[in-house]
Order: structure tokens, then sequence, then C-alpha cells
């Protein structure tokens, strides 16, 4: 088994920062990374795992599972009496749940182009900069550095407004006389 932990904090507290998400894997043998996001403005730090399987990735495309389809086939599924006798009979019945969740979840669902929300630089500069200030807001506890990130917060919201007012506002077309 091993332990794949990122090597930096992903949770900050005025006592400490610690790493509390860690993934413990077993029998994978393919190489592993994990890193900790600094994008979320919260205290805690989302995580991402990494396996390289030397497989093509989709960056452009993502699945969307329908749930609602996929809780349809499994009701459907007819179920069978499971009394284990060994250790052998647990693992076979693993695997054909594990083939059965992946053939319906698969089947259920839909590949669809990935849209990324467009948005200027500058909103994600600032972006940037508002969850810096928050983690450094709760890691001191200093009134004066909330302050800052209320500042960096409000100036965002206005960019996001000015933004969106901009994105509905009615296009004219001007012509010539």
């Amino acid at each position: 088994m091993n332990t794949i932990a990122p090597e930096t904090p992903t949770r900050f507290h005025p006592r400490g920062s610690t790493i509390i998400d860690l993934a413990v894997a077993r029998n994978i043998n393919y190489v592993s990374t994990a890193n900790s996001e600094n994008e979320l403005s919260s205290d805690h730090l989302p995580v991402r795992y990494w396996l390289d399987t030397n497989t093509i990735t989709y960056t452009h495309k993502i699945f969307v599972p329908n749930f609602k389809k996929y809780q349809d086939t499994i009701i459907q599924n007819p179920t069978t009496e499971f009394n284990p006798q060994n250790c052998a009979d647990i693992e076979k019945e693993v695997m054909r749940f594990t083939i059965e969740h992946l053939k319906n979840y698969n089947t259920t669902g839909k590949w669809v182009n990935h849209r990324k929300e467009e948005c200027s630089a500058e909103i994600k500069r600032q972006t940037k900069i508002r969850n810096k200030l928050k983690k450094i807001a709760q890691i001191s506890q200093d009134p004066r550095d909330k302050n800052l990130y209320n500042r960096a917060q409000n100036y965002l919201r206005k960019l996001h407004a000015e933004a969106n007012q901009k994105r509905q506002s009615p296009r004219t077309l001007l012509l010539p006389d």
C-alpha cells in the first residue's frame, strides 16, 4: 500500500497548518502525485490527485452522468442472493458489482464539450489576490488583514457586475448615413 499526500499543507488554522487530505492506494502500478490547489478562498485547499496511466486525456470534453437513468438501470437489474463461503466469493462479488456499476454509469451518461467560463484577465488576477488575502486573514486573525480581504472581495463583485452588465447590454449597429 502507498500513501499519496501533497507536500504542502491543505488546512490552515491559527494554531498551525496541517495536511489532512491523503489517499491510500493498493495495487496501483502507476506514478501518482498529489498537489494542493491554491484556488479556493476557504481554510481548506482542494487536492488534485494524478495517476499517470499513459492514456489520452480529454480536456476539451467532460462526462456528464445522468443519475436518474443510472438509478433506473440499477433498480431494473436483478439482484442475486449473496452467501459468501470464503474470501474468493467476496472478491468475485465485488468484481461483479464493480463491472456492473461502471457499465451502467458509462451507458447512462454522455460526453459533452467543456464550456469554460469566459472572464477577463483582471477578474482572474483579482480572484487570486482575493483568495490569498482570505488565507492570510484566516491565518493571522488580524482585523486589518480581514479589512483588506473584504475590500478585495467587494472589488471583485464590482468587476463581475460590470462584466455581466456588458454581456447583457443590447448591442446596437451603427450604419453610415
